[in-house]
């Protein structure tokens, strides 16, 4: 098992001691660190997410959670999510941000849209967002929110809340009020 693997292993044992019984979004997980729904400083309702990557011995670690949802080619896809970087090594490089990829029936990115980074420790959420058009063999968009030390030796998290994704319509919404991310 890779060092990487190993940190995501540990963050996912750490997540089950964190939530138990079926308590669990309806997100998947990557990247090393960890993610759990917290009850400190959501910006609505109970709960929020905190994602958290460490560097203890990885080169530029990172900690996400992703969900895909089914599309065609061609359609103009929202998302929003707000954010705020809570811990940073202070370098300038770490970051919190959303992306959004294009993927074929393959699993293979045809394109990736990256919101603007947080850089800096805030009291206030932000809103992060994207706006595209899905391109010629979409079969699916990853929202994707991820958490990055970019280079920098420490620790770098942020709390996420309200993801709304839409597509003329909205069809996902999340406050992540149900707790930890499976």
């Amino acid at each position: 098992m890779s060092d990487h693997e190993k940190v995501a292993y540990k963050g996912l044992r750490l997540l089950e001691k964190i939530v138990d019984g079926d308590d669990r979004l309806e997100w998947d997980s990557g990247g090393g660190g960890y993610r759990h729904a917290n009850k400190t400083e959501p910006r609505s309702g109970n709960y929020h997410l905190e994602l958290k990557a460490i560097s203890e011995g990885t080169k530029d670690p990172y900690c996400y959670i992703y969900k895909d949802l089914q599309t065609e080619p061609g359609q103009i896809w929202e998302t929003s999510i707000y954010a705020k970087l809570t811990e940073s090594p202070g370098g300038g490089k770490a970051s919190a941000q959303i992306k959004m990829t294009f993927m074929d029936i393959n699993g293979n990115k045809l394109h990736t849209h990256e919101s603007a980074r947080l850089k800096s420790i805030k009291s206030e959420y932000e809103e992060l967002r994207i706006k595209a058009k899905a391109p010629k063999y979409t079969t699916h968009v990853r929202i994707t929110p991820v958490v990055s030390l970019r280079g920098e030796n420490g620790a770098v998290a942020a709390y996420y809340d309200d993801v709304h994704v839409s597509v003329g319509q909205t069809i996902f919404e999340s406050g992540f009020e149900n707790g930890a991310v499976h």
